[in-house]
């Protein structure tokens, strides 16, 4: 089970909200442990905060690293969301393993179509993830380094959601920004091997709809400036 600072969720509503000339509520001080994310979103105000840091269990999403998980605010929609995190909270042994993952995809390129890539993800949890295909046109803006790809998130490989995937690297944060783009649904024929089943759903069509998508969340997403020192 997946549990937040205090035991419980901390859901944080960034930004001023005015309600019937009411003065705005003072914003949810950050917990001490996430003060190491610098990384922030430039438009809070759209945006709710969950700050989650992980305990061993066996629990889905046990294995994850500490991190703070935006989303669209007032949305019911979590297939989108960003999550950052900091390499110095990748403390525990499978944490140590993710983090490390993570960071080989962003350094070293793309593995091959239908590699599992399930153990790179700093958030999400339940279900697994293959590479699809790299997104060669977007790029994430304000960070130091980034990939961009199609995974396939199922719990019945081959049939999937396609999600696109954003892993960046700024300083020591590490972010991780998720977006679905389709399904991948019919049959696979017999014979057909996941990652050439993977191949054929992704198609032109497909690839222009990611950059469509990505454009949308780099958009709600934005990342503020490094602060100067």
């Amino acid at each position: 089970m997946r549990v937040s600072t205090g035991a419980l969720p901390l859901l944080c509503f960034l930004g001023a909200r005015l309600h019937a000339a009411e003065p705005a509520p003072a914003p949810t001080p950050i917990p001490a442990l996430f003060k190491v994310i610098t990384v922030a979103p430039a438009h809070p105000e759209r945006l709710e905060a969950l700050y989650t840091e992980n305990h061993d269990g066996d629990g889905e999403g046990e294995e994850l690293p500490a991190s703070v998980m935006y989303v669209k605010a007032g949305s019911k929609e979590y297939g989108t969301f960003l999550t950052i995190t900091d390499s110095s909270l990748c403390k525990r042994p499978l944490e140590k393993q993710i983090c490390q993952a993570f960071s080989r995809m962003v350094s070293d390129g793309p593995p091959a179509v239908g590699a599992d890539v399930t153990g790179t993800r700093i958030g999400g949890s339940g279900y697994t993830t293959a590479f699809m295909a790299k997104v060669s046109s977007l790029k994430l803006a304000g960070v130091d380094s980034s990939i961009a790809f199609l995974g396939a998130d199922s719990q019945d490989p081959p049939r999937s959601a396609v999600v696109l995937y954003v892993y960046a690297k700024r300083g020591s944060n590490l972010i991780q920004l998720v977006a679905p783009v389709g399904k991948c649904t019919g049959a696979a024929p017999k014979g057909t091997s996941d990652a050439a089943y993977y191949r054929a759903c992704v198609d032109a069509k497909r690839l222009a709809k990611a950059e469509e998508v990505g454009k949308q969340v780099f958009e709600l997403f934005a990342l503020a400036r490094a602060a100067t020192r």
